[in-house]
């Protein structure tokens, strides 16, 4: 009974997690804040670490190169494209 209760919170709490993943506006928004903090990081210029600019940019990429996969939907491709657009690290 308790491998069947704890087997039953973990889907439970599995789902919850896949359900808050926000998908494509998601995705962008966070690509976006990336690449704000690699604004950021290049103005800092010497300042900034090798490292953390370079795992910045893959992040960044891996988010991106995410939506230019053919398996993606157009639909999810759009909402990635349009969130992207909007990304203003002005603020």
């Amino acid at each position: 009974m308790k491998k069947t209760v704890k087997t039953l919170a973990l889907l439970f709490v599995s789902s919850l997690v896949m359900m808050s993943c926000g998908g494509a506006e998601a995705d962008a928004d966070e690509a976006c804040e990336l690449k704000c903090e690699l604004a950021e990081l290049e103005k800092k210029g010497a300042d900034a670490s090798k490292e953390d600019i370079e795992k910045v940019t893959k992040d960044m990429n891996a988010i991106i190169e995410k939506y230019s996969k053919e398996d993606v939907s157009e639909e999810d491709k759009k909402a990635f494209e349009e969130a992207w657009e909007k990304c203003d690290c002005a603020e």
